[in-house]
């Protein structure tokens, strides 16, 4: 008789109480996140989530409170994006920004007038990329609010 999902999943979880963290015992990825194999490889937070809420929407990642990736605990877990993502990183203290708001206005500033992207990477020690990413719209999309 094979098993579920549900009971392949959870006997390789080490739950505690409602507040601990609950490790996924299996494989870890070199980042720290579990991984089981479900028809396809898939992170085990994601896993813990589906089984405890149902389907993850779309566009969207389940992410820890706890900060710690092999966590399992459902308590632990929550639906964010990608901007949610950085901002609870950056809140944290996980991220630190090499950039403020005034150089990213500054950077969209200077490649307006034509200047080459390496140009202004260099100027603000960050990478060609990075420069590319901003001005994309990929990050530093949104102003951060600053008052309530």
């Amino acid at each position: 008789m094979s098993q579920t999902l549900s009971e392949r999943f959870w006997c390789k979880v080490v739950i505690g109480s409602a507040n601990e963290c609950w490790p996924f015992t299996g494989h870890l990825n070199k980042r720290g996140y579990g991984r089981i194999t479900v028809g396809t490889v898939k992170q085990a937070h994601r896993v813990a989530w589906e089984l405890c809420f149902g389907q993850i929407p779309s566009g969207k990642s389940i992410l820890h409170h706890c900060d710690n990736p092999p966590c399992c605990n459902p308590q632990h877990l929550f639906v964010g994006d990608q901007d949610v993502n950085m901002a609870d990183a950056a809140k944290k203290g996980r991220i630190k920004r090499k950039l403020t708001w005034g150089q990213v206005l500054q950077i969209r500033e200077m490649a307006g007038t034509g200047l080459k992207q390496r140009i202004i990477a260099g100027h603000f020690g960050v990478a060609q990329t990075n420069v590319s990413l901003i001005l994309r719209g990929k990050i530093w999309r949104h102003q951060p609010c600053t008052s309530f």
